[in-house]
């Protein structure tokens, strides 16, 4: 009997700031540990830390029947060459995308290619084995629901179902495919730390306009606190040397409850690791933040975007200026080093924004401050109600950390005078003494 063999790719990925710090794709080793429940033998070609010759080498060494790609919508064309590459080699390969990018784009536009035959939709844990095994039996495709394909030049696209399977129940992702001491390895040599990622949740309820929901959703669904002690236990006892369990949820801090649960699961274990997250202003007070730091946490991440309370409703944050400051000064009363996201170049920006956004960054003193321009990514309602103001569609031209994918006529100020502006305030905090992150020259382009 011939062994059931798939073959993922995590497609190169050209971004400063991904390179030098990245992540192993937890969404690939989800997948590959229920599939190995099912007895599929799981190949990885990691575009993301194999060096170049390494990559094009692994693209063609064998033959592939199953191929499975994930993709931010900036990874979409590499991952269409990668496609290319493995059918130019053996046309019969079954190519199956997934992730941010194909979701969030029309559908055609990421099949009219050819080197493309399947889009699944959304989280694909439920899905995936049950294509494989419909493929492999060679019944229709028109039973699997959630994915997007072409029937002799005709679109279809399967019944939407929402995932089923509680999160304690997807076994924890498969590590060992990914070069683990290689992305170690990056982190310390571009940071002098390393880290990790793990994820104790799924989904946001929150309605940021520049935010996509594509995959996860807005219902937020949650691990077990002791599910996710076991998995970060786990991660201590494999690697002697980590300095750092970042989770990689859109919103840990979202369940006061469950974050002081897991603080307390830890404690109770006299699990010693340093650990951070992303999370939101307002959602967090003093007594918590303190539990979270006996526990291990020491830094915090929050998608403050502006000081102008102008701005912050525009982008619908659901919050205000003064609770960014009071959110910052729990932290800094905490011990937990809190660092800030930033946005600029919205359209219709003013000179007297920016200045709010200076004059919170020397109140706020943030450990970190990782700056981006605003990119109004598909399928999200930023998109929707400024896409007339795009000088391309080109999502292989878009960089938020670079440059601003808007007309010039939509600034009140030049969005990258507005960069230099801000950041040269939280220069002078540093020289002034303020402690900042080893981050910061990654984030600092």
């Amino acid at each position: 009997m011939k062994e059931k063999e798939v073959t993922f790719v995590n497609p190169r990925d050209f971004c400063k700031f991904v390179s030098n710090t990245p992540y192993p794709p937890l969404g690939v080793g989800y997948l590959a540990s229920v599939l190995r429940e099912k007895n599929y033998q799981i190949n990885l070609i990691d575009g993301q830390i194999l060096p170049q010759n390494e990559y094009e080498k692994r693209l063609v060494e064998k033959e592939i029947e199953f191929l499975g790609i994930t993709a931010t919508i900036k990874q979409i064309q590499e991952a269409k060459r990668v496609a290319s590459v493995i059918k130019s080699r053996n046309p019969e390969t079954l190519v199956i995308i997934g992730g941010a990018g194909p979701n969030s784009l029309p559908p055609e536009s990421v099949l009219k290619s050819g080197v493309i035959d399947i889009i699944v939709r959304g989280e694909a844990e439920e899905t995936l084995p049950k294509l494989l095994e419909t493929l492999t039996v060679g019944l229709s495709l028109e039973k699997v629901p959630n994915i997007v394909y072409l029937d002799n030049g005709t679109l279809v696209e399967t019944k939407t179902v929402a995932p089923s399977v509680e999160l304690d129940m997807i076994p924890f992702p498969a590590r060992d495919i990914f070069p683990q001491a290689s992305y170690l390895t990056r982190w310390m040599e571009n940071t002098g730390m390393t880290s990790t990622a793990i994820m104790s949740s799924r989904g946001c309820p929150f309605a940021c306009i520049f935010c996509d929901k594509t995959i996860s959703g807005h219902r937020i669904r949650t691990r077990s606190p002791e599910n996710v002690v076991d998995e970060m236990s786990l991660l201590v006892d494999k690697y002697q040397h980590l300095d750092d369990i970042f989770f990689y949820d859109d919103l840990f801090v979202c369940d006061r409850k469950r974050v002081l649960a897991i603080c307390d699961e830890i404690l109770k274990r006299e699990l010693s690791i340093s650990w951070s997250a992303q999370a939101r202003v307002g959602r967090v007070n003093l007594e918590m933040l303190k539990q979270m730091k006996k526990a291990g946490c020491n830094e915090l991440y929050f998608g403050a975007e502006s000081g102008s309370n102008r701005i912050l409703k525009y982008l619908k944050k659901g919050f205000t200026r003064e609770q960014i400051i009071e959110t910052f000064h729990f932290c800094h009363q905490a011990g937990i080093k809190p660092g800030v996201y930033i946005i600029a170049g919205v359209p219709e920006e003013t000179q007297e924004d920016i200045n709010a956004t200076k004059s919170l960054i020397r109140e706020i003193r943030p450990y970190l401050l990782n700056f981006s321009y605003l990119t109004p990514f598909p399928n999200t309602p930023l998109y929707e109600k400024t896409k007339n103001l795009l000088v391309t569609e080109d999502y292989t031209q878009w960089d938020e950390m670079i440059k601003t994918p808007y007309k010039p006529e939509c600034f009140k100020i030049e969005p990258k005078k507005a960069h230099d502006q801000i950041y040269e305030v939280f220069k002078e905090l540093v020289a002034q003494g303020m402690k900042h992150s080893p981050l910061q020259f990654i984030c600092d382009q």
